[in-house]
């Protein structure tokens, strides 16, 4: 799962635009792991056709 440390490392980061007006996170196809995170205000996760987003509390 390739994208798995990009998609937590781009989460955390994104988490900081939410007062400046908001952030996009574009998701490729593929599969990735991460742990729980939050949608917050002005967060968009755009998932581009049939990405797999697996969770997991093992992290």
């Amino acid at each position: 799962m390739p994208i798995t440390k990009a998609f937590r490392k781009a989460v955390r980061h994104m988490l900081w635009f939410g007062l400046d007006g908001g952030s996009q996170l574009n998701v490729p196809v593929g599969r990735c792991l991460t742990g729980s995170f939050n949608l917050i205000n002005n967060f968009t996760l755009f998932l581009e056709q049939c990405p797999v987003i697996l969770l997991t509390l093992r992290l």
